[in-house]
């Protein structure tokens, strides 16, 4: 097992630990783990240094999902997920760290829909103008 793979292990196994002593239950304890593991997984994958010519799904898919699988697959010998829902969580967590990189604009329009909802309308019209997507 690499160090990397067991570094991400013994966060989780503290993880796990933690969720005992909260008296967390079962099944919310399982999306937490999911998603914390998919989370993990993530910040391992490279972002591109350039932005994707095309759809950043196809080209997580067809360049980072193997690298992720080797992850998943290492990390779920020792701690139990659903994999389906840690490899939907990778692409997300991944897609906004790329989107952050390529595209921080797009982080600041929800960061201000997150913070001021009552106006969500005013700041998606002032990002359609300067031409956020």
């Amino acid at each position: 097992m690499s160090d990397k793979i067991k570094e991400l292990v013994a966060r989780l196994r503290m993880m796990r630990n933690m969720m005992d002593e909260q008296h967390i239950p079962l099944e919310k304890r399982e999306a937490i783990k999911n998603r914390i593991v998919g989370a993990l997984v993530a910040a391992q994958l490279p972002i591109p240094s350039s932005p994707i010519e095309g759809n950043p799904r196809l080209y997580f898919t067809n360049f980072q999902l193997a690298d992720a699988n080797v992850f998943i697959g290492a990390i779920n010998e020792h701690i139990v997920c659903n994999v389906d829902e840690v490899v939907k969580c990778v692409y997300d967590v991944w897609k906004g760290r790329y989107d952050l990189v390529h595209h921080p604009l797009q982080g600041v329009i929800a960061s201000l829909n997150a913070v001021y909802p009552e106006h969500r309308d005013d700041i998606d019209f002032a990002a359609m103008v300067i031409g956020v997507q």
